[in-house]
């Protein structure tokens, strides 16, 4: 089973021995980063857990089927001040059919406000040519059909973005709120961004081919 066909929100329990006991500790999938996923901060009864190498983890889908994996490494992302985790090293992934859809990853941060509302801090982890998902702070809660502004740095080339988008679904990421939005108005440069996105998961995925 491949881990990127499991939904945003798909709950994952890695189990981590201590003594003669296995404990688990839980978070839910966010989405596809570089070789592995983006993760909530995974916690054991509320506790959050450091860096961590070599152990397994299960996922159960929304029908109760449960897929084992093994994963070498699962650490905070410190660029979006470690509230969401970091897995790789993930068996069972081939990386020649790493997320061919057209969600790329992003995974990084930026401000989103709707109507006269303050501006909301929000982890951007995808974006496509249609739409735009992003994390945020339970405190702060947007409306189904609500229009919303997100605005972010996009380093590589050194500009500021502007998206305009409604939001289509909600949904809960442990302590964060996420919202997955219809993007409209599309101005060129979040466009040449978006297929700049493309051109490196292209050329990524064409090395792979060649290993």
């Amino acid at each position: 089973m491949d881990i990127t066909a499991f939904s945003t929100g798909t709950d994952i329990t890695i189990y981590i021995p201590i003594m003669d006991k296995m404990i688990p500790a839980l978070c839910k999938v966010i989405g596809p980063r570089e070789q592995g996923i983006m993760v909530t901060q995974p916690k054991y009864k509320g506790v959050p857990l450091n860096e961590m190498h070599d152990f397994s983890f299960s996922i159960h889908d929304k029908d109760f089927n449960r897929y084992n994996f093994r994963c070498s490494l699962i650490r905070p992302i410190p660029e979006l001040n470690n509230m969401f985790y970091y897995m790789e090293g993930l068996q069972g992934i081939d990386p020649r059919n790493y997320r061919r859809a057209e969600r790329y990853p992003v995974g990084i941060m930026g401000v989103a406000h709707s109507g006269v509302s303050k501006d909301v801090h929000v982890v951007i982890y995808d974006i496509s040519m249609r739409g735009i998902s992003f994390a945020m702070e339970r405190e702060a809660v947007f409306r189904l059909g609500e229009d919303v502004t997100v605005v972010f740095q996009e380093k590589e080339h050194n500009k500021h973005l502007n998206i305009q988008a409604s939001i289509v679904r909600k949904f809960s990421l442990d302590e964060y709120e996420a919202v997955g939005c219809k993007m409209h108005n599309l101005e060129p440069d979040v466009m040449a961004f978006i297929n700049w996105l493309k051109e490196q998961h292209t050329t990524k995925e064409e090395s792979q081919d060649l290993t």
